[in-house]
């Protein structure tokens, strides 16, 4: 059913069409980024529920990375993983289908639109969970099994593309390092370059290099988590996970 309460017109070919068409485009973006942002669009615009988003695992949370609306506001709220409708799902590893939103106590709510049921798909890549495929309506019951197999189907593909986007991402990250190395001839300079690139790129939440000295390490650069205060920090070669 549509937001408008009207059967979907599409025979089970539209729904083909409508994966090649999504998988066409998802396969053609490199910059992850992007490729979330045309993907929520081109399901909320071919079917044609009121709302649609990406959610991606970023250590013990779910993070929204792309929305149809409200973006402004929520890209970049954080969820703990079983925390939530799209948490539980995220952790149960299976696709969720609330019919009535306001029967269900999991249900967190974002934005300002009003929603009346949701469907959830884990996004998954060779059995681990990248992220979750939320789709919301403003009407009840307004989800079925064509919409399931469907956005399984997507979210397939979009767990397919988001690893191969991140091999890609990898690799030029290897190789802009491998050029800073031959330019770049001081380490206080290339270091401090190098923890931001690996944390921007790689979306992690901090980054340190370190230079053993004798029996300990020495902190000569960090990023996020590591405060700059701790450089020069020694650390005994042994101790600690990192001495370890």
């Amino acid at each position: 059913m549509n937001d408008d309460g009207s059967q979907p017109a599409h025979a089970p070919q539209g729904d083909v069409d409508l994966i090649l068409q999504i998988g066409l485009q998802i396969s053609a973006e490199h910059d992850v980024d992007r490729l979330l942002s045309v993907t929520v669009q081109a399901i909320k615009d071919s079917l044609k529920h009121a709302y649609c988003s990406i959610l991606l695992t970023e250590g013990t949370d779910l993070v929204i990375r792309a929305v149809t609306q409200h973006s402004e506001t929520i890209v970049g709220s954080r969820i703990p993983l079983g925390k939530g409708l799209t948490g539980r799902c995220a952790l149960s590893l299976v696709e969720s289908l609330v019919p009535d939103l306001s029967k269900n106590p999991h249900y967190m709510h974002f934005g300002t639109g009003e929603f009346r049921s949701e469907l959830d798909i884990p996004i998954m890549f060779r059995g681990r969970v990248l992220g979750v495929l939320n789709t919301q309506s403003t009407v009840v019951n307004a989800f079925g099994d064509r919409d399931i197999q469907t956005l399984k189907i997507l979210a397939t593909q979009i767990g397919v593309a988001l690893r191969n986007a991140s091999i890609r991402n990898q690799l030029e990250l290897v190789q802009d390092i491998g050029l800073q190395l031959v330019t770049i001839v001081r380490a206080e300079e290339l270091f401090p370059w190098i923890v931001r690139q690996i944390q921007r790129r790689l979306h992690h939440d901090s980054c340190a290099i370190l230079r053993i000295d004798d029996s300990h390490l020495v902190l000569e650069a960090s990023t996020g988590g590591y405060a700059q205060d701790l450089v020069g920090m020694r650390i005994p070669v042994g101790e600690g996970i990192t001495g370890r």
